[in-house]
């Protein structure tokens, strides 16, 4: 059984799969990884992604890395992936809402995206919240019976805020969009998740732990 919290945070399957991301569930099983797979569609499409900077201090794989990047054409993730699987970093997640279209797409690659998507849930869909009128009305309606308490929602994204970190420090890469929304970063105020997941680093790790704006 399900507490409303867990319902949340579980990403649904998209309701239709289209070819491009059949082939790329296909390569994931040839690769081993979702990144990889990426890279190899994107090299077969003749698509280049350039990295504008320096890129030595966190392309190898086992260096923690937190990426901080905005979030105006909603598909940032996909050129990200083509670029970590060019350098071999499988070790990649994302910081999203579950119920978002990029998480339910990283989702389709089965087995391969476990532990890919980090869930966090915004504070719009708490049962006891006054204003409903947000971006998040339609989730709510369709889940007003399952709907969990802010107290539930802080919880259990102060879990995933943990995760982030551990996984930072284990020498993982974590990508999160600050801004908390489809807009551009660089212009609109920042939620505390950046500020938590630094935080809740272990004081080891601050040293090692790299951050990249993108």
């Amino acid at each position: 059984m399900h507490t409303s919290v867990d319902h949340y945070t579980l990403i649904e399957p998209l309701r239709y799969i289209p070819t491009f991301l059949q082939n790329a569930h296909k390569l994931a099983e040839v690769t081993g990884s979702v990144g990889s797979a990426v890279a190899v569609l994107f090299r077969s499409a003749g698509i280049r992604v350039r990295v504008v900077g320096d890129a030595t201090a966190w392309s190898n794989p086992g260096v923690g890395t937190l990426f901080i990047g905005d979030h105006r054409s909603c598909a940032e993730f996909a050129p990200l992936l083509a670029i970590f699987g060019g350098y071999g970093r499988d070790d990649v997640h994302l910081v999203a809402k579950p119920f978002s279209t990029n998480a339910r797409i990283i989702h389709s690659f089965g087995h391969h995206a476990e532990g890919m998507v980090l869930p966090v849930i915004p504070r719009t869909l708490a049962r006891d919240r006054q204003n409903i009128w947000n971006r998040d009305l339609g989730w709510r309606l369709k889940n007003v019976a399952s709907l969990p308490t802010v107290s539930e929602l802080s919880a259990a994204n102060a879990a995933v805020i943990h995760r982030a970190a551990s996984l930072v420090s284990a020498g993982h890469v974590v990508n999160i969009y600050p801004a908390g929304g489809i807009m551009d970063a660089g212009k609109h105020p920042w939620q505390r998740g950046v500020g938590k997941i630094i935080k809740s680093l272990p004081p080891e790790s601050i040293e090692t732990t790299h951050v990249v704006l993108y």
